[in-house]
């Protein structure tokens, strides 16, 4: 659409991360490229639920998948791939330390010292968001 996107990450990629390994079946039927890319590593067709005290549960089994496991380090990096090869800049090793909202931009600003000024900021940092706290979002 014509923007230019600049993408940061802290780690070095490609990189393990343990967490967020469940997709939806609504997210796979969105984006095709997840199968097209071998991104999926296994289907779920169900699952069991327990209450705290172990005494119930609930059990759900599907004919058809409701979802699927991948492994982050595949699927981040993918996806990284993904964006580089549409005009994405995409640099590893870059922790944003904090940000300034300017009446016209946003600066944010890179553990090395620079910084990358921008008409819009999107953090997807995590529980831990930098982004958030700074911008009072959080």
């Amino acid at each position: 659409m014509g923007f230019r996107v600049i993408l940061l990450d802290k780690e070095k990629f490609p990189r393990d991360k343990p967490c967020g390994g469940g997709i939806p079946q609504r997210v796979i039927m969105r984006y095709p490229y997840l199968l097209e890319n071998k991104l999926i590593e296994n289907n779920i067709f169900g699952g069991v639920a327990h209450t705290p005290d172990l005494k119930n549960e609930v059990t759900l089994k599907k004919e058809t998948p409701v979802g699927a496991t991948i492994l982050r380090k595949n699927f981040d990096y993918e996806l990284i791939k993904l964006a580089v090869n549409s005009g994405t800049i995409f640099t590893d090793e870059k922790l944003v330390t904090d940000i300034k909202i300017l009446e016209d931009r946003v600066r944010t600003i890179i553990n090395d010292s620079s910084n990358i000024d921008s008409q819009i900021l999107i953090g997807s940092d995590g529980i831990w968001s930098t982004i958030a706290k700074k911008s009072s979002l959080g």
